[in-house]
């Protein structure tokens, strides 16, 4: 039995001797060490200043990536000021990443088991979903409907929320890997 969230899904029909299609996607964030604890205090986006230097090599070779971001990225015009003039050129598209422990509402204790947006309730699931989408909205004047969980964390509810608020990608995929040791999916 398929997932509920496939049921829409359909492939993509590419002519007989089409070049594979490539999608480049950033995962844009806020600035942390993965050696360390989550903290809600990390939300600097100072890096974000040089974002160009990758969008310069994308232009190069012709490549309209896509970049997902997360709510301090979107949030703040360190974070978001290059990004929305890439995609109001047409040289990138936004899509969104959620990082439970920098996202608002910030109702869930900040541990790894909950850096998992899948290992949230529904409906905190949702609600932080949801304002991300409407906060990238704000930002960049255009719904997202590209979606990466942070940590790959999809879990039972997110392809019912992602359908609901209009995504129509999910990227949150993370084959062939186990993190169900650290409280993440399999």
């Amino acid at each position: 039995m398929s997932h509920p969230f496939l049921r829409n899904y359909r492939a993509l029909d590419l002519p007989d001797g089409h070049p594979p299609v490539l999608m480049v996607v950033i995962d844009t964030e806020e600035e942390f060490d993965w050696h360390l604890p989550f903290d809600r205090k990390n939300t600097s986006v100072e890096s974000m200043r040089h974002v160009e230097k990758a969008q310069e090599v994308f232009d190069e070779f012709g490549i309209r990536p896509t970049y997902v971001v997360d709510h301090p990225v979107a949030s703040q015009e360190t974070g978001y000021s290059l990004l929305r003039e890439f995609v109001s050129s047409g040289r990138a598209t936004i899509g969104a990443h959620l990082h439970p422990w920098v996202s608002p509402p910030h109702e869930e204790g900040v541990n790894s088991f909950n850096s998992y947006p899948g290992n949230l309730s529904a409906r905190l699931e949702e609600e932080k979903i949801a304002r991300l989408t409407e906060q990238i909205t704000r930002t960049f004047g255009a719904r997202p409907t590209i979606y990466k969980a942070g940590r790959y964390g999809f879990g039972p509810n997110t392809g019912e929320i992602l359908s609901k608020l209009g995504y129509e990608i999910d990227l949150s995929g993370f084959a062939g890997f186990d993190l169900s040791e650290d409280g993440g999916p399999d």
